[in-house]
């Protein structure tokens, strides 16, 4: 999908903000990219919060409660939505406009096909509030008017509550909104190696396998997933399904530690422990009360056929999930943010080593590189299913070969069968490095003025292939050297009185523009003193 325009008015720091996007039209190696560039605190991701709140109400066919217009494009057509005027009939909350073949249509409702197929957010800060907006607040929106409709009387009430409470039960059922943070992180590696999106189609899937090589090829050229487990609490986990029986969601959940399925087919993991929950307050070998907690292991077979190249599965969950890793994702992503999930661990061998290792033997940047790179391609699941990313600061914990390559494996892991990228990418950064990669069209420089609020500009200067120094000289008034050694050099150009005190320094000093200055400052003194 590609963004097109923004405006956004009274939500937060955002007072009045108008965001154009552009894509250079350099064929087919560009993909739909937009990076928000600025300093701490200057909205970046206010505008990713807002602009995460809209698409979860006007996929409700709700509005966010703040005036916008939005504008974006995907393949089957152009959509224009914005909240319905004054002089709109009586329950209508959106004016929507279609554009398609052609032809032109204003609607009430956004059409399920013209929405994208799902919001995945990703952040590293511990003061990241998407989770709140992008979870948490589309129940609250749904419960308060469900609460406001039940005062209310007519012949449309009914219809209205039939509508709400189908919205409500989807946003468990059908989810179209993932937030993963430094906390859920842990849950994607497992699901990355266990469900094959398009399993049954060979050629996606093998393209996947391959693309997935690449992901680990950061970590190590031998890294072997064997197994996964997943440990819940037994007493939480029987009480969620009788409370939500109709559920889906922790349906599969309860299927996944089944000893038996109705059919009589064996059970989806590969065994299963029960232990007895310890408390921290009472000794270690004293039980809680009785409650238990259950461990599910799930191990990775090979792919047929493909058994020496380490293309690793697990053919039950995949079928199990229809080939949609993020179903799974979703199933444990509820499980954790309901308390049920206590666990969930990868198991892998690396190198020549036997022992087998756990995730907690990753760093932060190896952990978060197949926790963004594993989204994207497990997002990858046909040509129509147009995602749009949200990700907060994802240079964080990456080094510069890892931030040098971020851009141009984003679009390795999206695209399907060379035919063109079809998601859309929204990405705050600190960054000069990721800048290098984008186009002048691509960058919306933020900046936060104390009587207009938040300013949105285009770059003054390409940062295409540009040099980072003069990146951060240009767009953010920053020298690419240290405060500490800037008046260092600065100290000594002012007060130096011979040449002996610069080349002193100089010797010091490691290669670039601050050493030129230096030596030209030595050249004159040694001038000087004739």
């Amino acid at each position: 999908m590609q963004l097109e325009r923004i405006r956004i008015q009274n939500y937060k720091c955002l007072q009045d903000v108008n965001v154009e996007f552009r894509s250079p039209a350099q064929g087919e190696d560009t993909f739909f990219t937009h990076l928000l560039v600025g300093v701490n605190g200057s909205g970046k991701s206010c505008f990713l919060e807002a602009l995460g709140l809209i698409f979860t109400r006007i996929m409700q066919g709700e509005v966010p409660g703040f005036p916008f217009v939005l504008e974006y494009r995907v393949r089957r057509g152009w959509v224009k939505v914005c909240p319905a005027g004054k002089k709109a009939p009586p329950g209508r909350k959106l004016e929507v406009t279609i554009t398609a073949s052609g032809k032109t249509r204003r609607l009430e409702q956004i059409p399920e096909e013209y929405l994208p197929r799902r919001i995945v957010a990703c952040s590293s800060g511990a003061n990241h509030l998407m989770e709140s907006v992008l979870l948490s607040s589309p129940w609250a929106s749904l419960a308060s008017d469900l609460y406001d409709l039940a005062g209310q009387s007519g012949p449309d009430r009914e219809m209205e509550m039939a509508r709400l409470l189908e919205l409500y039960q989807a946003l468990d059922t059908n989810p179209r909104v993932f937030s993963i943070d430094g906390k859920t992180a842990r849950l994607v590696a497992p699901v990355l190696f266990a469900v094959i999106p398009n399993f049954a189609d060979h050629m996606l899937a093998e393209s996947h396998f391959q693309l997935r090589d690449e992901l680990l090829r950061r970590i190590s050229s031998h890294f072997l997933p064997v197994a996964f487990s997943i440990t819940v609490d037994e007493t939480m986990l029987q009480r969620m399904i009788e409370e939500r029986r109709n559920s889906p969601q922790y349906g599969l959940l309860a299927k996944l530690f089944r000893t038996e399925q109705p059919d009589g087919s064996k059970p989806l993991h590969s065994w299963m422990v029960r232990r007895p929950i310890l408390s921290p307050e009472l000794d270690s070998d004293r039980e809680d009360g009785g409650r238990m907690s259950q461990t599910a292991v799930f191990c990775y077979e090979p792919w047929p056929g493909r058994e020496n190249k380490g293309w690793l599965w697990n053919r039950r969950l995949s079928e199990e999930f229809d080939g949609d890793p993020m179903l799974l994702l979703n199933v444990l992503t509820a499980a954790y943010r309901s308390g049920i999930l206590m666990d969930i661990q990868l198991a892998f061998h690396s190198g020549e080593e036997q022992a087998l290792l756990g995730l907690e033997t990753l760093s932060d940047g190896e952990l978060m590189w197949l926790t963004r790179m594993g989204l994207v391609l497990m997002s990858r699941l046909s040509r129509s299913a147009e995602t749009l990313f949200l990700f907060d600061e994802p240079d964080v914990h990456f080094n510069n070969e890892w931030n040098m390559d971020f851009i141009k494996t984003l679009g390795q892991c999206s695209d399907i069968l060379g035919e063109g990228l079809h998601h859309g990418f929204v990405i705050a950064t600190h960054s000069t490095l990721l800048l290098t990669d984008a186009y002048p069209e691509q960058i919306n420089l933020f900046s936060a003025e104390e009587r207009n609020g938040v300013q949105v500009d285009k770059t003054p200067v390409s940062p295409f292939a540009a040099q980072q120094d003069e990146l951060a000289r240009l767009l953010f008034s920053a020298s690419a050297v240290g405060s500490y050694a800037m008046q260092r050099v600065d100290s000594l150009l002012e007060r130096a009185h011979t040449p002996e005190e610069v080349l002193e320094l100089i010797q010091q000093t490691g290669p670039g523009y601050q050493r030129f200055r230096l030596y030209e400052r030595y050249h004159e003194l040694k001038k000087e003193q004739g």
